[in-house]
This record gives structure tokens, C-alpha cells and sequence, in this order.
């Protein structure tokens, strides 16, 4: 008699896990995929409004099972406890929860149904790859029964759903405070019975675990080995051992030289938490298969649309299996290679081929304004490993002609010229530094300002045009670059060249002198900030020798080389020679590791500038220096933006208003430390606060195009979505199909700051008195654009200065960089200041 109850995925469990009828297989799969998906719309409330922001409803009917909704991985990282589609009736549903040893760790709700199902779709795939007969473990962890939780934790539960399979289990690591260790008596032992007994047992472990207990040791096996036949499996991440720079080639020829296993006996277990029960084993360094009871796809990593295969993209998996929470449709932070179904059903597992060629990166946080470093890099020419500490190598140095084409691809770091210390380079840039004393600093501004429009004409420089370069050529223009320099010298900049008399005591004069050789460190590849506080450095007379940082860009030298070649006849006849001021500039890559050459940089500088994040400042404060060396540091900062109900009327240009807020949301793509990431709009005015992030989603939209955006990486747009899931399940949002820009909308603005995003995601929240949101600054604060009248506008800035925010521009200028920077005139810190006669008395 049939069974009412039984379900399509029931109807899966009772055939073979790699059927060869593909058309069976598949018309059930999505029968099962469509009875899931009915379930999860109509008993997951948060799941139910995922679905009809994408036009889906309790009606959609799916044909393929690439047009399934899918939820990034990080859904259930941040959201996992709340995601739930069912319940035990009498008890709790257990949350299982990933051992996250490289992030957050994603939790799922298992109910009894969800858990039956998972031990018998594991349980039948696993029994294809090492039969049905239970044959003796030895596993190479410590036994959970005697090891404290913190040791095991996951590991321990995933161990003991293996050991289903076992006749027997012989742990080989004991643990003492908290420190596992490989008992080398009992591993002889072990190792002695199957030999004796002609057993070929399984090893089982974690794939880091083997490695660092078994594999990596030379000397603990000598002759004794559990012979070709036997069978090795491991599981979990490759993540540890890719950082080693471990391969799979090298851990299975390891597993054969230690343990005497032939590659095509040893099995790689591939899957992941929110699909657990569902794994996708290999032999040697083969292909995994999907099973009856999954799909794979590849997909773009910014547009999401199914790919060919044969081409990587970000893997997503499907199953019907989960019935306690949503997870029928799960896109991965991994990295593959999809192949079709070849039709080959000679083949042992007939399926679906896939490989994981590695995790998609989270884009790093860098640090102030990071503008250009995803367009060029330095990359490595050859594929053999890069030692990490190359030396000290010249990137840059006065006259050094080097074709600047080179310096945007393939330019390899150990080719670089290297000198042995700062000795030499630090004695000829004292020397060169004399060369800019013949110049005056109206001539030296001059000069740069002709430079800039140099590299806007290089047709190689254009790509940048819209990321930085336009910006920088306005910024270097001579009357703004004067203005800073009075703005900075009490109105004086003649002072640089000359004495000249004070303006407050008559009776004596004042001279500028600079500090000598300025050390500067790079932040992430940030050539435009590196211009910007050594265009200052320049024309206050100094010399300069900068410190690229490990993922070098090409634009620095590029600029430099222009620089060096641009001679200028000003107006009153006199010529100002490119070489001159290029000979008193170095341009310098050692490794951050390298204590010794870091310790020598900083102590031939007489000023340090340094822009970066927490970790690479607190690094440069540390370091040795002269007593009398200035320290100017540009550390991380966050921004945002405030806007009063008084300027949401319909007198005003709200378009106006929009089309500002866009821009200084999408410049820089919010790696800028002045790009704002929370807007705080007053309620009151005659739009909304809801309306009016409505409205500012098309004009990021139409922002996109004037400031086109460099596609998102994996991991920036796996963090993209999990933000717009958060809102999705929550409040509201507007975002582009793609990545490139997502308006987010609630109504927290009491609660202050969200965490940033970047990459044009921008938060509007909504709050009463735009005047309360000053209480959000601090010295982290280092803009707040600002949309008040006058009198509020006033009011606001003194609270918000004295909570420690250092800017206060207008809405459409936050990024501009301007003086004083996070409360600092750099060119009053680049210069000694000299007086000569008084004092007043």
C-alpha cells in the first residue's frame, strides 16, 4: 500500500544515488525541488518575502532547477536562527553550526525529519564509494568521548556521523590541556594488527588534521605502511593548508609516502553545513560527482547568470533535501568548474562532474581611500613561488628609466633592482634635495600643475580618468595648491624660500624650512593618496622616498616617470627641470615582514607619513625613528551624511540633492575614508525618509553610468548579498540586478552607524531630530556631509567637532581632499618653522 506521506525526496532515498536514468533522475529531482520549495514559501515567513521581491509566489512551478531562488551561504551565517521552516512537536529543533574556522559560523535549523534525511542520503552515497560491509577505522583526531569540547567541537559531531560506517575505531591523538598529539605507540600498534591480521582498515580525518600529525613528519613510519589497498578519507577545508601552499597533488603524494595508500584509494570529502548530509566525495585528484539528491551550478560572480561549463564562476547547490529550514538553493563562497552530464553511464558514479578550484576572497578593508588598487597591479610574471621577504627592491629612483607600460602587468618582483640598505639612496636623496632650494614653491606648483595635465593626455593613464585622475589634476591645479600652502603658513607661503617678516611680531622674520627626507607608507595600492601628501611634500621642498605596499600598483611609477620627463619655461623665462625634482624621489617594495629593513626605512625618515588601517598604522608607529621626526598619520576613518527635513521641500532642487548624495556615495566605490556609508534623513519633511531613499536609488543607478564601476569580487559580492538579505528579511531595500549598487532602508536611526560594506552600498535611516545624529561622531568620524540651514548646520558641526569629527562639507564634496585633512595642515607638519631677530619684548 502506498504511503500518503511519502514525499518526492522520499521517492529519491529509494533509488540508487548515482541512477544512470537521467531523464527519471531529473523529471523527479525537480518534482522534489517544487514540493520543497511549496513547503519553505509557505511555512518561512522571511523565505516567503525573499521569494516575492523576485517575482516569485506560493504558485511558481520550476521546470530547471537553475531558476530556484537561491540564498547566499552568509544568510546563514548572520540569519541561520530565525531561518526555519519546521519544528519537532515536543522539543526544540537542534541549530547545527559550522566549526567557521575562517569567519562566522553558519547555523541551521535541524528538525527529525531533516536529520533522517541527512543520515540516509550520506550514508547511501558514502556506501558507493567504500561498500556496504562496516570495515575498522582509524581515526586521526582524539576520541570525542574524552576530549574536551573546545578541541572537537564540529569536528567531533562530523567524526561521529562517519563512524556509522565503522566495525571498530582506533583514535590516534590524545589530547592534553587543550593540546592534541599523536600517540606514536599506539599508531606502531595499530599498524601492527591489520598487518598481522591482513585487514585494510580506513583512516579517516580532517584534512589539516592528517597533515599536521601525520603527513608533515619525516620520521615517524620507517618501513611500516597499511599497504596500497587500504582506503584514506578526509574531510573539511583545504583553506589551511592552501595558505601552507599545499597542494592536492602533494598531500595525496604525502598519504602515499607516509602510509603506503595509492592516490586512486584515497577520498576527498567535499560539502558544507547548510547542505549537511549531502557530500560529494573523489578519488585521487578526480572530479566529485553529484548524487540523485543534489545539483551544482557555476555561476558569474557579479551577475549571477549560469555560466558554460568548463568555466569557473561561484558553485551553487541545489536539493531538495532540507525540510526545517529554506536551504534548497544555497550559492557558496567557493570557487569551481561545473561539466554536464557526458551521458557515459559506463561510469561507476553517473552524475553531474564538478571540481573546487578554491574560495572566493573577501576584498580586503583597506585603508584611507584605496582608489586605485584593483586596476593595476604588479603581478608576478612566473608561476614558481615568490619568496617573501625579495629584498629591498627599487620601484623607483630619480633618474631610472624604465618603460612604464611594464608597470602594469607582469612585472615581477624579484626582477626589481635591489640595493642592500638605505645608506646609499638615503645620501643621494639629501643631495638631490638641494636641487629643489634653486626653485621657488610658486615655480615648484606650477610645474606640478603642468605635470597633472600631462597625465591626463597619456593615453595610457586614461583608464583612470574616472577613478582618481581627473580629481587629482583639478586638486594640483596652482591656485589651489597656493591657497593650501597660505592656508597653511599663516598666509606666507613665501616663506618657503626666503625670510620674510612676521606678521605678528615686527620686529623679527619667519622662515619655512623642510624636514629633509619624508618617509611615506602606502596604503593598499593607493597611488592618488600617494600623490596627493607627495605633491605637498614637493613643493615644501623635501625629499621623498616611499614605501609601496605588497600588491604594488604600476600607476605610481608611471606618474613619476612623467614627471621626470616634463621640462617647464615659465613666463618670466626661467625653466624648471623635470629631473631635478624626480632625482629627489625614491619609490621602494620590501616585505612587511622584513623587521630589519622596515626598522632602517623609518629611521632615515625626519618626517613619516603613513595612510592605512588599524593594523598597518599601529605597525609604522611601532618602529624605531630620530627623536626629532615628525609623525603624520592618516588613519582609518568612516564617514557619513545627515540631512534635515527642512531641505526635502519641494522649493528645493531635491534632484540636485540626489544627484550629490550618488556622487559622493559612488566615488572611490566607498573605499574612501570621507565616502559615506549611513545617510541619516529627518523625518518631517514633505518626503519621506523611505521616499527619499527610493528616489536616490535612481540616481545611483544613473550614477552608475557617469562613474563606471570595476565589477565586485567574489567575496565583496558575497558580502553584498548577505547585507541585502538582511534587509530583504527585515525592511526594504532598491538595488541594481548586479552588484554595482544597493540603497538599503530602515528606520534605526537612533541606533547610529551601520558597519560599512563598501562597494556602493549605501544605508539611509530614518530619524526624528537630524541634530541628535551628532552624538555618532567621534574621533573615527572623519566626514559628515551635511544637508541644514544655517543655523542647524552650526549647531550640529560644534557638537559633532567636539565628539571628534574633523569635516563638514557640502552634500556632493565629501570626497574632495582638501585642508586641513582629519584635523591636520599637512604642509605645516612638512616643514620646520625658523625665526630670525626679536623676540617681541
Amino acid at each position: 500500500m502506498k504511503d500518503r506521506n511519502q514525499t518526492n525526496f522520499d521517492k529519491l532515498l529509494e533509488l540508487d544515488p548515482y541512477d544512470k536514468d537521467l531523464k527519471k533522475r531529473e523529471s523527479l529531482f525537480i518534482e522534489a525541488l517544487n514540493e520543497n520549495y511549496f513547503h519553505h514559501y509557505k511555512n518561512c515567513e522571511p523565505y516567503q518575502k525573499f521569494c516575492k521581491r523576485r517575482g516569485f509566489d506560493g504558485k511558481s512551478n520550476f521546470t530547471s532547477a537553475v531558476d530556484i531562488p537561491s540564498l547566499p551561504v552568509q544568510a546563514f551565517k548572520e540569519y541561520g536562527n530565525f531561518l526555519k521552516s519546521s519544528s519537532n512537536h515536543n522539543r526544540e529543533n537542534l541549530i547545527l553550526q559550522s566549526s567557521a574556522t575562517s569567519g562566522r559560523p553558519s547555523s541551521v535549523s535541524v528538525d527529525r525529519v531533516t536529520a533522517k534525511r541527512q543520515i540516509i542520503s550520506m550514508s547511501k552515497i558514502l556506501m558507493s564509494y567504500v561498500g556496504s560491509e562496516k570495515k575498522p577505522f582509524i581515526v586521526v583526531d582524539a576520541d570525542p568521548k574524552y576530549s574536551s569540547g573546545n578541541i572537537l567541537g564540529a569536528r567531533g559531531a562530523a567524526t561521529t556521523g562517519f563512524l556509522n560506517f565503522a566495525k571498530s575505531a582506533t583514535y590516534l591523538l590524545k589530547e592534553k590541556k587543550n593540546v592534541l598529539s599523536l600517540d606514536v605507540k599506539k599508531l606502531e600498534e595499530v599498524v601492527k594488527f591489520f598487518d598481522q591480521n591482513h585487514q585494510k582498515p580506513i583512516v579517516f580525518g580532517f584534512t589539516y588534521v592528517l597533515y599536521e600529525h601525520i603527513l608533515k613528519n619525516d620520521n615517524i613510519f620507517g618501513d611500516v605502511n597499511l599497504g596500497a589497498d587500504s582506503l584514506l578519507i578526509h574531510i573539511g577545508g583545504w583553506k589551511k593548508l592552501e595558505d601552507k601552499k599545499v597542494s592536492k597533488r602533494e598531500f595525496n603524494s604525502l598519504v602515499e609516502k607516509r602510509l603506503g595508500i595509492k592516490p586512486n584509494n584515497i577520498i576527498d570529502v567535499y560539502g558544507f553545513t547548510e547542505h549537511m548530509g549531502l557530500i560529494y566525495p573523489s578519488f585521487g585528484e578526480g572530479y566529485k560527482t553529484t548524487s540523485i539528491f543534489s545539483d551544482v551550478i557555476a555561476r558569474d560572480p557579479v551577475t549571477f547568470a549560469p555560466l558554460e561549463e568548463g568555466k569557473e564562476g561561484i558553485l551553487e547547490f541545489i536539493s531538495p533535501l532540507p525540510y526545517s529550514y529554506p536551504g534548497l538553493a544555497i550559492t557558496t563562497d567557493d570557487l569551481g568548474i561545473v561539466e554536464n552530464f557526458r551521458g557515459d553511464k559506463n561510469s561507476e558514479f553517473f552524475g553531474k562532474k564538478f571540481i573546487v578550484t578554491g574560495r572566493a576572497k573577501n576584498a580586503e578593508v583597506r585603508g584611507c581611500g584605496d582608489i586605485m588598487s584593483e586596476y593595476v597591479q604588479i603581478q608576478s610574471s612566473s608561476k614558481k613561488k615568490v619568496q617573501d621577504d625579495v629584498g629591498i627592491g627599487v620601484l623607483y629612483h630619480g633618474g631610472l628609466t624604465t618603460n612604464k607600460n611594464n608597470y602594469f602587468k607582469n612585472l615581477d618582483q624579484n626582477l626589481l633592482p635591489k640595493i642592500s640598505d638605505f645608506g646609499k639612496i638615503a645620501n643621494q636623496l639629501k643631495k638631490s634635495r638641494k636641487k629643489l632650494d634653486k626653485y621657488s614653491i610658486d615655480e615648484l606648483i606650477s610645474f606640478l600643475s603642468e605635470v597633472s595635465k600631462k597625465w591626463m593626455e597619456d593615453e595610457d593613464l586614461a583608464q583612470f580618468k574616472q577613478h582618481g585622475l581627473s580629481f587629482l589634476m583639478t586638486w594640483l591645479n596652482s591656485k589651489n595648491l597656493r591657497n593650501m600652502a597660505d592656508q597653511a603658513l599663516n598666509g606666507q607661503r613665501g616663506i618657503i624660500d626666503d625670510f620674510a617678516s612676521d606678521k605678528f611680531q615686527n620686529n623679527r622674520q619667519i622662515l619655512a624650512v623642510p624636514r629633509g627626507i619624508v618617509c611615506h607608507w602606502l596604503a593598499g595600492n593607493v597611488p592618488l593618496l600617494g600623490m596627493l601628501a607627495l605633491a605637498q611634500s614637493i613643493i615644501t621642498k623635501n625629499a621623498n622616498i616611499l614605501r609601496a605596499p605588497s600588491k604594488n600598483s604600476g600607476v605610481l611609477p608611471a606618474l613619476l616617470q612623467t614627471l621626470a620627463n616634463t621640462n617647464l619655461t615659465l613666463k618670466t623665462g626661467r625653466k624648471i627641470i623635470g629631473k631635478d625634482i624626480a632625482d629627489s624621489i625614491a619609490l621602494v617594495y620590501f616585505d612587511k615582514n622584513n623587521k630589519e629593513a622596515s626598522e632602517n626605512f623609518s629611521k632615515i625618515g625626519d618626517a613619516r607619513v603613513a595612510w592605512g588601517g588599524k593594523d598597518a598604522i599601529e605597525a609604522v608607529l611601532s618602529l624605531p625613528k630620530k627623536h626629532t621626526c615628525e609623525d603624520i598619520i592618516f588613519g582609518p576613518k568612516l564617514s557619513y551624511m545627515v540631512i534635515g527635513k527642512e531641505t526635502l521641500t519641494k522649493e528645493t532642487n531635491l534632484n540636485k540633492l540626489f544627484r550629490r548624495v550618488a556622487t559622493d556615495a559612488s566615488v572611490f566605490d566607498q573605499y574612501a575614508c570621507a565616502s559615506p556609508h549611513t545617510i541619516f534623513v529627518e523625518e518631517g519633511g514633505e518626503i519621506s525618509p523611505r521616499e527619499f531613499a527610493k528616489n536616490l536609488a535612481d540616481h545611483m543607478e544613473k550614477a552608475s553610468l557617469r562613474i563606471p564601476k570595476e565589477p565586485a569580487d567574489a567575496g565583496t559580492a558575497g558580502n553584498i548579498n548577505s547585507k541585502r538579505m538582511y534587509y530583504e528579511f527585515t525592511s526594504e531595500l532598491w538595488h541594481s540586478s548586479d552588484t554595482t549598487w544597493s540603497v538599503l532602508f530602515d528606520e534605526k536611526g537612533q541606533s547610529g552607524l551601520v558597519d560599512p560594506t563598501y562597494s556602493r552600498v549605501i544605508t539611509v535611516r530614518s530619524i526624528k531630530n537630524a541634530l541628535s545624529a551628532a552624538k555618532f561622531a567621534s574621533q573615527d568620524i572623519q566626514t559628515i556631509g551635511l544637508s541644514l540651514n544655517n543655523e542647524r548646520r552650526r549647531e550640529f558641526a560644534l557638537e559633532a567637532a567636539r565628539n571628534g569629527a574633523a569635516r563638514f562639507p557640502d552634500i556632493g564634496r565629501m570626497t574632495y581632499f582638501d585642508s586641513p585633512w582629519d584635523g591636520l595642515l599637512l604642509i605645516q607638519l612638512l616643514v620646520r618653522h625658523i625665526s630670525l631677530g626679536g623676540p617681541f619684548t
